[in-house]
């Protein structure tokens, strides 16, 4: 493990998180326990692990300490940014109203896993996905001084 870290009775790797989730009803009802878990931690190409007593804030704030830097979002969910992380955010087509706005495609540069996260987010609250579409930039002319 890179950067180990033990959460109740199990141990992951830190540096294979790429997010932090709150807990809802409708996932907690999924998942068979008698625990009342507060967020669940998800990595790329090692285990995660559910959480009791801390929001994704704190546990943010903790893995910060630990040396792994994840972003928390408007939405309550943090994620890992950076280019070396995120390969490409897009609109989650759903529904008016639907639980995701964004998916985003990860890769992990530590082991070559990838996997694909679902936020709440809108893309335009994850860092880099606010960038330019290629219509908008065509529809802004050419630059000057540029063939």
């Amino acid at each position: 493990m890179k950067n180990p870290i033990t959460i109740g009775t199990k141990t992951i790797d830190a540096a294979n998180v790429v997010a932090i989730k709150p807990m809802t009803q409708e996932r907690l009802s999924g998942i068979n326990t008698d625990k009342n878990f507060t967020a669940e931690i998800r990595a790329l190409g090692s285990p995660g692990a559910f959480v009791e007593k801390h929001s994704v804030a704190e546990i943010v704030a903790a893995f910060k300490q630990h040396g792994e830097d994840l972003t928390l979002l408007p939405t309550g969910e943090a994620i890992r940014t950076g280019e070396r992380w995120m390969l490409a955010i897009t609109a989650f087509s759903e529904r008016p109203g639907g639980k995701f706005g964004s998916s985003v495609q990860m890769k992990n540069p530590h082991n070559g896993a990838t996997g694909e996260e679902r936020f709440a987010a809108r893309p335009e609250q994850i860092p880099g996905g606010d960038a330019p579409t290629l219509d908008s930039l065509v529809a802004q002319g050419p630059v000057k001084g540029v063939a």
